[in-house]
């Protein structure tokens, strides 16, 4: 599509690329990339069709003494194309062919190939129309032409559609498009034949049936450095109190050491003890449990600030990383492995998981990984949240500089490297949130973490959390502390203790709300917490605030369940159907209107969306876009949109209709299932009477009635801190016959206000 007309209603697919013309939409690539598969007559069809319609000279009409042009639809969705092209193996193959092959002979590994069919049984080819018939035929004599191939559907769920794949140094081949292989591939018998590989990878690229061929991640290369620095000082461990309701979390890493034995509701072993090495999880463990004792000794920092003592189910899945590939020959069998762990720990009743591992494998911002997308799997089947670290760079920036020119030219510098300072996978999850790392010494980026972005349409990583300097802080060392195996105190750095601490605000959210409260309300809450730390407030840094830090730096959990008295936050959630708006009408609190009925005050406003994902429609795999407005009512009873996106680069308004797609993608989040509006008022006029409203956009046609689930939070406050905005409001929302409760207790409401 042209970079002007990626909207929804300029798509070439009501008169052109549609059924009339034996034409069918089955995916995307890149943003506004559309992949349509033709069928017997297809282009016969369109030819004659653009030649008869799309007129070659527009139709113009004079309306109110003006020349207005009126385009036939045909001629309207002809102009929308770019380019047309066919799909072919450049396409498929997202890396030359030599490097592809080099990678997976040096790594020992496999790849997966993603097909536009799902695959059906052999022997149920005959039941095949003739044409999808030859796409598989075409595929199985590819694979018949040549020796040592194996081939099977992925072991990740809910992928029909992918395979994994190798080549080996057997005489034969083992193909089954329909299931997972039940054994391990012995890594030792793929081949280092690149001339073979080559060849075998060329020629599978050449089937119209396959999409993506791309390299199957080795399970090596999981690990991120930790900078552990060992210690001598002996700690005296916390033991949790009988009567003391701590929070709850499941702890995927390498395992926990006994010393935490009574901290332990639970934990999986399917991973032998001597293929464990216990210390990387122990440091996560000592953040959960005592990291306020050993970081807060005279409560000052602003970081790990949780109340100490959490439980956690011990899900020690990762092994050593000389015995990673004996366990996980692939990164499926690790995928499969999560699966069944986060399963047990589920129905015990864990909601947030900390995953501090990410792949360590560069990555386009298009790039969506089969391991991010197993986690946004798991967490709609299971309904959970992951809590994912971003990623350490191999080889860090120069310090964070309180100068932004100072600090800029070495940023740009690394980002200009093909996708070598892009957060890690899984970190692009769209259900779940990524972490960033901040310096314990003065809360500015750390120099080895990783950035964003997530995609074209998602802001990554979401949140930022001291991880601990990069440099030493003299016998400070990295100014974040923690305990080793033996209960000594050690010195960390890296998004992998950036990440827990994260993920413990959130437990600590999830016990203190009584009942159930949904995923995304959970979200909701420490996202909508989020601030920009003093050191990115500088006005240089700009719109790469967002790519940094993303919504900033979450508050505790006391701070985001307790407003003051000058403040007051409302929290909605719900589900909303196609074409329906959610409205909820308020008067803004009479202590922020002056004489002149001017309003001021500052506000927030976020809203935390599940929309459905298809996966076949690449970086529009995102198919629903719920957007929430603050909207000012005047005496006429016309709304007028007040907010801004958090992170903008025009001061146009977040309801400007007339913004372009890509304008609309960029500034105001759109299609991201995250959306954050910010903005502080001195003195505005147009009456004390707003709406909050949430609006619905598929690029589906929908057919169910579920809707798609959303939690909406307004935060009102005075920035003097002095006028008595909670009380007011509460008065005024009682008065209106609204049903409020305070959000510990807010489940017993259908309308949580």
């Amino acid at each position: 599509m042209r970079h002007d007309a990626l909207a929804k209603s300029y798509r070439p697919t009501n008169k052109l690329f549609c059924s009339k013309n034996s034409c069918e939409v089955v995916g995307g690539l890149n943003m506004g990339e559309m992949l349509i598969k033709l069928y017997n007559g297809a282009t016969e069809s369109l030819i004659q069709g653009i030649r008869n319609n799309a007129e070659e000279k527009v139709k113009y009409d004079i309306v109110r003494n003006e020349r207005v042009a009126k385009p036939s639809i045909w001629r309207c969705e002809v102009s929308a194309i770019d380019k047309i092209s066919l799909f072919d193996s450049h396409d498929k193959i997202p890396i030359p062919i030599e490097e592809l092959t080099t990678y997976l002979t040096e790594q020992k590994t496999g790849f997966y190939i993603e097909l536009f069919e799902t695959p059906v049984n052999r022997a149920n080819y005959d039941m095949l129309n003739k044409e999808d018939y030859l796409l598989f035929k075409q595929l199985m004599d590819v694979i018949e032409s040549f020796n040592g191939i194996r081939l099977f559907r992925s072991k990740i769920a809910n992928m029909p559609k992918l395979l994994s794949g190798y080549i080996t140094i057997n005489e034969d081949n083992k193909v089954n498009l329909t299931s997972a292989i039940s054994s391990k591939i012995d890594l030792d018998s793929l081949s280092n034949n690149k001339e073979t590989i080559s060849k075998i990878l060329f020629y599978l690229s050449q089937c119209t049936i396959v999409k993506k061929i791309v390299p199957m991640l080795n399970p090596q290369g999981f690990y991120g450095p930790s900078f552990d620095v060992n210690g001598t000082k002996s700690y005296t461990l916390p033991h949790p109190l009988p009567d003391v309701d701590y929070p709850l979390l499941g702890l995927i890493d390498t395992g926990i050491s006994d010393i935490f034995k009574e901290w332990i509701i639970d934990e999986d072993d399917s991973v032998p003890t001597k293929y464990l090495d216990k210390e990387h999880g122990t440091n996560i463990a000592g953040l959960l449990i005592a990291g306020k004792d050993l970081n807060n000794p005279t409560g000052k920092q602003l970081f790990c600030q949780e109340k100490d003592g959490c439980k956690i189910f011990n899900l020690g899945i990762l092994p050593n990383k000389n015995n990673i590939n004996k366990i996980y020959p692939s990164s499926d069998d690790l995928i499969s492995a999560l699966e069944t762990a986060v399963s047990n720990a589920a129905e015990q009743g864990v909601r947030i998981f900390n995953l501090s591992i990410n792949i360590n494998s560069i990555r386009l911002y298009s790039d969506y990984s089969p391991f991010a997308h197993a986690l946004d799997y798991l967490s709609d089947k299971y309904d959970v949240v992951f809590i994912i670290s971003a990623g350490n760079l191999k080889n860090n920036r120069t310090p964070w500089k309180p100068d932004p020119s100072q600090w800029f030219s070495n940023i740009n510098s690394i980002k200009s490297k093909k996708g070598i300072d892009i957060a890690y996978a899984p970190a692009e999850s769209l259900r779940n949130l990524s972490v960033a790392a901040l310096n314990a010494s003065d809360l500015g980026l750390a120099s080895y973490s990783r950035i964003g972005k997530g995609s074209s349409l998602a802001i990554k990583p979401d949140l930022a959390q001291v991880g601990g300097d990069a440099e030493d802080l003299g016998e400070l060392q990295s100014g974040l502390y923690s305990l080793n195996k033996l209960a000594k105190i050690i010195s960390v750095r890296g998004t992998s203790f950036s990440a827990p601490l994260v993920a413990k605000t959130m437990a600590c959210l999830d016990k203190d709300i009584e009942g159930y409260v949904s995923r995304e309300t959970l979200i909701a809450l420490i996202v909508h917490s989020g601030y920009i730390p003093v050191p990115f407030s500088a006005k240089q840094y700009g719109l790469q605030v967002k790519d940094l830090i993303g919504y900033g730096k979450p508050k505790t959990s006391g701070d985001i369940l307790n407003c003051t008295d000058n403040s007051i936050t409302m929290v909605f959630a719900s589900r909303i159907k196609s074409k329906k708006i959610f409205s909820f009408n308020f008067s803004w609190p009479k202590s922020l209107v002056d004489d002149k009925g001017k309003i001021r005050g500052h506000v927030k406003l976020t809203i935390v969306s599940k929309p459905r994902l298809n996966l076949d429609y690449g970086e529009e795999q995102v198919r629903d876009n719920l957007t929430a407005f603050l909207r000012q009512i005047n005496e006429e009873g016309k709304a007028k949109g007040i907010l801004h996106p958090l992170y903008k680069s025009s001061e146009k308004s977040v309801n400007d209709d007339y913004l372009q797609e890509w304008a609309l993608i960029e500034d105001n989040q759109k299609w991201n299932p995250i959306k954050v509006s910010e903005k502080t008022f001195k003195a505005i006029g147009g009456g004390t009477n707003f709406a909050i409203q949430i609006e619905y956009l598929s690029r589906d046609i929908i057919k169910d009635t579920e809707g798609i689930p959303f939690t909406a939070i307004l935060t009102i406050s005075d920035p003097k801190g002095e006028a008595p905005v909670y009380n007011e409001m509460r008065r005024s929302l009682i008065t209106s016959n609204v049903q409020i409760a305070d959000i510990q207790t807010a489940t017993r409401s259908t309308l949580r206000v």
